[in-house]
């Protein structure tokens, strides 16, 4: 099942502010996962999509909130497992050294905490419409003439592919290569009723790309049942995978919002039913 959690991570000595911060949280999660399963650190790293999101803000404390999000059932143990084994040790951070203060892994803990279960997903009600707030700068990554091209805009059919590639890969309710068509085509008459989107720079490992992040609310205006079907599956997966390119490196990363005239959402619902 998809896992959302931040690990609190406060430095063994004072340190100064990290310029590369998303490339070195991208590199301690391949020394924990290379910690895990060196075959495995090689296998993730080869991909085409990481089965992985990571953001990292640094706190007024010193310390270091980085959020971490796992679409691979089998990764959420073994990682927090190994990243309480290392920070006995330390975990490093460029030439930094960090510990963990505190795992929260509820929205209890923290709002951009959570879990959730595929056959949850599975029963997701049908909606036409989709609030997503693009907390990171969101950038799609596309070819023409063999380069490679990000575009900061938020696109309708751009974000759904994102996502629908994301429940392809690493999810056991894969549609089949008809049923994809069939979604891609329908996923045309989704439109973006409202937005309130600027362009932000960010450092991704090497690159500098402006991304935009804000609201967009999107809207489908078919009447296809499977269609609304993968919208609210869509929908609660982007909390989890993200959108976009980079989101190892901080970009792309998306809370869901509720209409006013909706219900609170089913991840709160689970999440808190779960845990009880």
């Amino acid at each position: 099942m998809p896992h959302a959690f931040l690990l609190h991570l406060t430095p063994t000595h004072k340190v100064a502010n990290h310029p590369y911060l998303h490339q070195y949280t991208h590199g301690l999660f391949y020394h924990l996962l290379q910690t895990i399963d060196p075959e495995l650190s090689a296998q993730i790293h080869a991909a085409e999509r990481n089965p992985f999101s990571l953001w990292a803000t640094e706190q007024r404390d010193g310390g270091i909130l980085l959020r971490v999000g796992i679409l691979d059932d089998t990764l959420f143990q073994p990682f927090i497992s190994v990243v309480l084994q290392e920070s006995l040790a330390g975990l490093g951070l460029g030439q930094d050294s960090y510990r963990v203060a505190r795992v929260l892994a509820t929205p209890e803990g923290h709002r951009d905490a959570g879990f959730l279960n595929w056959d949850d997903l599975l029963s997701a009600e049908p909606t036409d419409r989709l609030r997503l707030r693009f907390l990171t700068p969101t950038v799609f990554a596309t070819s023409k003439n063999d380069r490679r091209l990000y575009t900061p805009l938020p696109l309708p059919r751009l974000i759904l592919k994102s996502l629908l590639g994301a429940l392809q890969r690493y999810s056991p309710l894969t549609y089949n290569r008809a049923e994809a068509a069939a979604l891609a085509l329908m996923f045309e008459e989704v439109v973006v009723t409202r937005h309130d989107v600027r362009t932000q720079g960010h450092k991704a490992g090497k690159a500098s790309l402006t991304g935009f992040v804000g609201n967009v609310d999107l809207r489908y205006t078919g009447s296809d049942r499977p269609a609304r079907t993968a919208l609210a599956r869509l929908g609660e997966l982007a909390f989890y995978c993200g959108v976009g390119a980079k989101t190892p490196y901080g970009m792309g990363q998306v809370r869901p919002g509720a209409f006013a005239q909706s219900k609170p959402t089913s991840r709160t619902k689970r999440v808190r039913a779960g845990a009880a």
